[in-house]
């Protein structure tokens, strides 16, 4: 099914998106931080378990960062948990992200096209934009944006700034 999943926007930003995805008959979901535990695969198919709930059998929904990284964790995964500003399950949200989220499921290349077009027309406040796909699908949201940070960093990184000759 094609639809819209939103991550860390206030009500008010998520309502200025709304039109335009029910204009383009895409359903679309604002998670709440509760649920950030989930892998991706299990949000978007609905199949999402409240933090300190244990998973269904055959349902890998890691309990913290540390679990979904598995031999990748840092040392401080949990640094690494704090630093993007996102509880780990089980653990009462203090503070939460600021990063604005749009995962992007099951949408063909027009359609995506369309609705990217759309989004920056109206000036939608969203700091990263994904794709589902089977990798990302067994991530959890702190590692997603763990990774679209560092993806960012390398692109900003090796970027030339504008103006400025090398």
């Amino acid at each position: 099914m094609e639809k819209l999943l939103f991550f860390g926007l206030t009500d008010a930003e998520f309502q200025k998106i709304k039109p335009v995805a029910s204009r383009l008959k895409l359903h679309c979901e604002q998670i709440p931080v509760s649920m950030y535990h989930n892998t991706l695969g299990v949000i978007a198919s609905y199949r999402a378990v409240p933090a300190g709930i244990p998973a269904a059998p055959g349902t890998s929904v890691p309990a913290s960062l540390t679990a979904a990284l598995g031999a990748d964790a840092p040392a401080g995964a949990s640094a690494v948990s704090a630093a993007c500003g996102i509880p780990e399950a089980g653990s009462t949200p203090a503070a939460v992200s600021r990063d604005r989220l749009l995962v992007m499921c099951q949408l063909p290349e027009r359609r995506m096209d369309k609705l990217l077009f759309e989004l920056r027309r109206i000036d939608a406040p969203i700091d990263y934009k994904a794709v589902l796909t089977p990798t990302n699908a067994g991530w959890t949201i702190p590692r997603l944006l763990m990774e679209m940070h560092s993806e960012k960093a390398a692109y900003t990184a090796k970027k030339p700034l504008k103006g400025l000759s090398q």
